[in-house]
């Protein structure tokens, strides 16, 4: 199942401005991570959670703030001339600016998935029963001599 893009200003989850460093948005982290997580906070918090550490995640990977921040720029612009329209400016600014506007290479289509079935065999060690060691006459523990400490039957 391929990952729906969320619309989310991952600057105001984590509380740091646009142009915080790696240590304000690590500190940031922490600081509300320790907050929401749901061992402290319960199972009600955990989606805020998952939001914070999506954030996180995405702010410091310099390649995947860069994609971020242009596309939450491009969301802004488009927000923009929407509201243009609307208010009833002229219909042929939008044509004027599409000509400009970098057009989006379309989806590459549904992913494709194959099934496979696997059989497992059990091929256990019969001394050890799988353990790869078994005790020796004295009570300490020693690599099975047969399979040597592998848990699997010898292949011949």
């Amino acid at each position: 199942m391929a990952k729906q893009k969320r619309s989310l200003d991952y600057y105001a989850i984590l509380e740091v401005g646009e142009h915080a460093s790696a240590l304000e948005i690590k500190r940031a982290y922490r600081k509300l991570a320790l907050r929401y997580h749901p061992d402290r906070a319960g199972v009600e918090e955990a989606e805020r959670f998952m939001l914070i550490h999506e954030a996180q995640e995405t702010l410091l990977d310099p390649a995947r703030r860069a994609e971020y921040d242009r596309e939450r720029g491009e969301r802004g612009r488009r927000a923009r001339l929407e509201e243009r329209s609307k208010a009833g400016r002229a219909e042929h600014d939008l044509s004027f600016v599409s000509m400009f506007v970098k057009k989006r290479r379309p989806s590459r289509g549904p992913l494709v998935t194959a099934e496979r079935k696997i059989t497992v065999e059990k091929n256990q060690c019969v001394m050890c029963q799988g353990y790869g060691a078994r005790p020796d006459r004295h009570g300490m523990m020693r690599a099975c001599p047969w399979c040597k400490g592998t848990g699997r039957k010898k292949r011949t």
